[in-house]
């Protein structure tokens, strides 16, 4: 399931700072972890993989 920024912030209690530098360490890779919601254009909105993100992080999905 793909949510938008506010909302996987929320899911995985951690704020949009830490989306930002688990994405420049790659750890949230693109395409895989997260998308943007229109391509090629680079400062479209982001939406995550809920739990792709969680099992990257060592999360329990719900």
């Amino acid at each position: 399931m793909w949510l938008e920024t506010a909302e996987i912030s929320t899911l995985l209690r951690v704020s949009r700072q830490t989306l930002w530098r688990l994405r420049r360490r790659r750890l949230l890779k693109e395409g895989q972890h997260w998308t943007r919601k229109t391509p090629g254009c680079p400062r479209s909105d982001i939406l995550w993989h809920a739990l792709r993100c969680e099992l990257a992080l060592g999360r329990v999905p719900h």
